[in-house]
């Protein structure tokens, strides 16, 4: 697992100058998401061919946790889901939540999809707590919206940052606010 404490000073600020350069353009604005992956690639190899090695431990950790991302994605698209006892069968995606479950005795979790008849009391309460947390990070980024929308409205223009300068506050001082 690549972990940042595992690199020298060197390593940590060659490290932000790569992220930075793949995420920023020469006027320090950021760049479009869209960018990011084919800038990090081009920035981490670059490192590679002068033969640093944490850029290749960095890679094979996002190719493995990629690939996992990329698989519970097809499985929830999919209309198979492995059973506990091991047969594939076919069922509606409406017949099945991702869930938490210990995979064996050491103590090993992962997420699995699972039928809702299968599901015991406690992962129904996971579900129920994962759903609830998305469902208030939603909130807070609708609540948010809506003061800025506002905010924009009240000054009559369109940008967030505009408006923010005719109120004469910074985006964190305006947030900070009472509603």
């Amino acid at each position: 697992m690549f972990e940042m404490r595992y690199l020298s000073n060197e390593e940590r600020e060659e490290y932000d100058r790569i992220f930075y350069d793949a995420t920023h353009d020469d006027s320090g604005a950021a760049r479009p998401t869209r960018e990011f992956g084919h800038r990090l690639r081009e920035g981490l190899e670059a490192a590679l061919a002068t033969g640093r090695k944490w850029p290749q431990w960095l890679l094979d950790e996002l190719v493995e946790s990629g690939l996992k991302r990329r698989g519970t994605e097809w499985l929830k698209q999919s209309e198979f889901v492995n059973v506990t006892d091991g047969e594939s069968v076919v069922v509606k995606k409406s017949a099945r939540m991702g869930i938490i479950r210990p995979l064996a005795e050491d103590g090993d979790r992962a997420y699995q999809q699972v039928l809702w008849q299968d599901m015991s009391t406690r992962e129904l309460l996971q579900v129920i707590r994962a759903a609830n947390g998305r469902r208030k990070a939603e909130g807070m980024n609708i609540a948010t919206a809506k003061r800025l929308f506002d905010l924009c409205e009240k000054h009559g223009v369109d940008l967030v940052s505009d408006a923010l300068k005719l109120e004469g506050v910074a985006l964190d001082e305006f947030l900070r606010r009472e509603a």
